[in-house]
């Protein structure tokens, strides 16, 4: 017997250390692939959240709109109705920046609420 590796050994060293690598390398591609796809399910997700409540937003600045517009027309009209009232100065501190309201109504404005009351 001789004390170096003959080639049958070397040969099974080489072999060892291959599919050893082979492996190693499969499970990394395996381990970096699953990451790719759970990140692509992740971003799927956020983008369908992001859509839904982009939707949501809209329809809350269209019910905004249609809030302001009511107000825009009723707010005028009870104050002339009653220019003194407290009620309505105090919806116009609650309301503030966000809804501001002119309770002090136009003349012409005022003398057509008056011919049609």
């Amino acid at each position: 017997m001789s004390d170096g590796a003959d080639g049958l050994s070397l040969a099974g060293i080489i072999g060892g250390i291959t599919t050893t690598a082979g492996l190693l390398g499969t499970g990394f591609w395996r381990l970096i692939t699953r990451a790719d796809r759970k990140a692509e399910r992740i971003q799927a997700k956020e983008d369908a959240l992001v859509a839904k409540l982009e939707k949501r937003v809209e329809a809350l600045e269209e019910d905004n709109r249609k809030i302001w517009l009511a107000l825009s027309y009723v707010v005028p009209a009870l104050h002339a109705y009653d220019p003194k009232s407290p009620a309505l100065r105090q919806a116009a501190k609650i309301l503030g920046d966000s809804f501001p309201i002119d309770l002090n109504t136009p003349k012409d404005m005022t003398d057509t609420l008056s011919k049609i009351g």
